[in-house]
């Protein structure tokens, strides 16, 4: 039941919190079989949510146990499936009730559930797979000698932005890896035999996430994405798309990168320094090249929608002030704000939204009705806020006297023919 709440709850907070979601390849997880989901780890708890939300089946997940040190906090951990793992910082002690932790997945393996297991071990947000932790392996092992037919899935997740709300999402599941093919090996060396389903494992992850082999090139591949996200705008809806248009796109530019050596990176990142430089003096905003037009339906849209925008970001600013309040009170490092955030939001709005049912049922009961309203609103404002920007940015080239673009696109093209991205 608390699963099921809180599946609702992330499902309406997602559409606020992301621009738009792309995901493909859920069908590739079995549903009859064990399954161990291997994903990596850019964001400190939003993957899971994500998977939990655009899967049909739910999820169990494997999280750091020291979270579990305390209620209420872990009897809602335990509520929504997620299992303790601890690590050797974590103390020998802590390290020992792992053995409970391996006994539990191994029951659940077999009764046919879906584990999901960072591989990676610790968050970190960046576009580079890091070596993957044994701890999977080992509890494929231990299920393959229960005679369990386990399947072990990629998965690959990609934030366009990760620090910052109203972004980019791509999920993308690959085909399954039948983990008794690893089996023999195993048996003969067990670490060994790890790490040949690991080669495979990783191989398959990359496939299906925007990174590159040197971690090094990072900066310069977050510039050339921003230049191919200008290069192709998206629409705005659906929020929600079974699609790999994006990904797609956004691996070719990755790709590329593992394709060049060092001299080509270091020549493509002065010429992507050049151009930002070139849009920072002439205060070009990234939607400037974007093709849209204001037209007389954007402008009645703008006109019409501006009275419950407005209602929408007053009535949101109150529990929207505070989750920012306490996530940059509480968040130590910035690579967690969004997570926290995202939990806030679980927490404050649905809280929130009965206080004010509670304060219409008693005063005005007949405006109930109101509370349906309400959520819709809070989203229009950020659709409304993204148009209204656009508009001003198609409005203030309108009165440009000279179009500083022809100096920007000449280097934009140089850029993408030179480097083919």
């Amino acid at each position: 039941m608390v699963y099921n709440f809180f599946h609702v709850v992330a499902t309406l907070i997602f559409k606020v919190f992301y621009r738009k979601i792309e995901y493909v390849g859920f069908e590739n997880i079995p549903t009859d079989k064990p399954v161990l989901v291997a994903c990596n780890h850019p964001s400190g708890f939003i993957e899971p949510c994500i998977m939990a939300v655009i899967s049909k089946s739910p999820f169990y997940f494997l999280v750091r146990g020291d979270l579990f040190a305390k209620q209420p906090l872990r009897w809602l951990l335990i509520k929504t499936n997620q299992i303790p793992i601890f690590r050797q910082k974590d103390g020998r002690n802590n390290m020992q009730k792992n053995k409970g932790t391996f006994d539990y997945v191994n029951k659940m393996l077999s009764e046919n559930k879906s584990i999901m297991v960072f591989l990676e071990g610790s968050t970190e947000d960046m576009k580079y797979l890091r070596p993957l932790k044994k701890g999977l392996g080992r509890m494929a092992y231990d299920a393959m000698k229960n005679d369990l037919d386990v399947h072990v899935v990629p998965v690959g997740i990609t934030f366009t932005n990760q620090q910052s709300i109203r972004s980019e999402v791509f999920c993308s599941v690959g085909k399954p890896l039948r983990a008794m093919d690893y089996f023999d090996a195993m048996e003969e060396e067990l670490n060994s035999g790890i790490r040949t389903m690991y080669k495979d494992l990783a191989t398959a992850m990359k496939q299906n996430m925007v990174q590159i082999e040197n971690p090094k090139h990072l900066r310069a591949l977050d510039k050339a994405l921003n230049l191919t996200r200008e290069e192709n705008p998206d629409s705005r809806f659906p929020l929600w798309s079974q699609s790999t248009r994006k990904l797609s796109l956004e691996k070719q530019v990755s790709d590329r990168f593992i394709e060049m050596d060092d001299s080509e990176i270091e020549s493509l990142n002065e010429d992507l320094n050049r151009l930002q430089k070139l849009k920072r003096e002439n205060n070009i905003l990234p939607r400037y090249f974007n093709k849209d037009k204001s037209n007389a339906v954007q402008m009645l849209i703008l006109v019409l929608g501006a009275i419950p925008a407005l209602i929408g970001y007053l009535f949101h600013w109150i529990p929207g002030k505070i989750n920012f309040l306490i996530a940059n009170k509480v968040v130590k490092k910035k690579i967690y704000k969004t997570s926290i955030l995202f939990a806030g939001s679980s927490v404050f709005f649905p809280l929130y939204y009965l206080i004010v049912l509670i304060i219409l049922y008693f005063c005005c009961p007949s405006y109930w009705w109101c509370l349906l309203v309400l959520p819709f609103l809070g989203l229009w404002q950020f659709q409304y806020r993204e148009w209204w920007s656009s508009f001003n940015i198609q409005w203030a080239k309108s009165k440009m006297k000279e179009d500083p673009r022809t100096e920007i696109n000449e280097l934009r093209n140089k850029i993408k023919s030179n480097y083919n991205i």
